[in-house]
């Protein structure tokens, strides 16, 4: 049985292109972990495309009729799977392209650097909902796809092409979309297109409150940013913060969520003199 009872510790660990996750459990059972079998295209919903890890430390098995990663489980898209003691280990494989059609409702999905995932359709297949840690360049896309739970999509580094794109977007009560990543700043300032639609069908249940962020930015001075809000207005956002710019959202407009981030201003040399020549004059004025 699967049990709500569940510990994870991923642990990362470098070995040229790969890295290595690994996750124990406080009982001995734990939320199933699945693990793309499928080669270079397949379905997600498809159960032979996956392989089960039913407790910590056990052997992967075939997976069985009518199981694939949804709810409270756990997948991996472009990772191997082994066992070191009795410890489970996910490494990532970022030398395969792979292409997985049908959108995750897992609790969690990690995908690869080189993992596409193209949407299904339907209430069915069409509507993604959980956790995505998207590959670097991963491309999710659409055509008529639609959001009734909470969608986080975490773009890690934000230091390649990963995107989410869709056609008809539709929204139901529930909805909520949540953004996370990290990026250390090389410029004044810096965007990037998180996810965008052609339409959004349904623009009377769109809200910018269901809509979050939380994402660690740092400018190349080593200042953290802080956090503007989600906001229509790219002025918003100031010197020293990061905010997620949403530019249309009705039925006949394109729908985009931008990440917009701008450092703090440096000194500038003429600031700079001018505090050195006050703080010359108030010693003066001392003796």
């Amino acid at each position: 049985m699967k049990t709500n009872r569940i510990l994870i510790m991923l642990a990362t660990a470098a070995l040229g292109t790969l890295s290595a996750q690994a996750f124990t459990h406080d009982d001995g059972s734990a939320y199933w972990k699945y693990v793309w079998v499928g080669g270079a295209s397949g379905s997600y919903y498809t159960d032979t495309n996956w392989n089960i890890i039913e407790n910590e430390g056990s052997a992967a098995k075939e997976g069985y009729s009518g199981y694939k990663p949804v709810g409270a489980d756990v997948g991996y898209i472009g990772y191997t799977y082994s066992v070191e003691g009795s410890t489970s280990v996910f490494t990532r494989d970022d030398s395969t392209e792979i292409t997985v059609t049908g959108s995750p409702q897992a609790k969690e999905l990690f995908v690869a650097d080189n993992v596409d995932i193209t949407l299904g359709s339907g209430a069915s297949e069409g509507w993604p909902a959980g956790v995505v840690h998207l590959g670097k360049n991963t491309q999710i896309t659409g055509s008529d796809n639609g959001l009734e739970a909470l969608w986080s999509l975490d773009f890690s580094s934000m230091d390649g092409t990963a995107s989410v794109t869709m056609g008809n977007l539709y929204l139901r009560q529930g909805w909520g979309l949540a953004f996370t990543g990290n990026h250390v700043l090389s410029t004044e300032s810096f965007s990037y297109t998180l996810m965008s639609a052609n339409a959004l069908k349904t623009p009377n249940l769109f809200s910018l409150e269901e809509v979050s962020a939380d994402f660690n930015m740092t400018d190349m001075y080593g200042n953290s940013l802080l956090y503007a809000g989600v906001v229509n207005d790219a002025d918003s956002i100031g010197k020293g913060q990061y905010g997620i710019v949403v530019t249309g959202g009705t039925d006949t407009s394109a729908l985009s969520f931008e990440l917009v981030a701008h450092s703090v201003p440096e000194p500038t040399t003429a600031t700079l003199s001018l505090l050195a020549l006050a703080g010359l004059a108030a010693r003066r004025r001392r003796k």
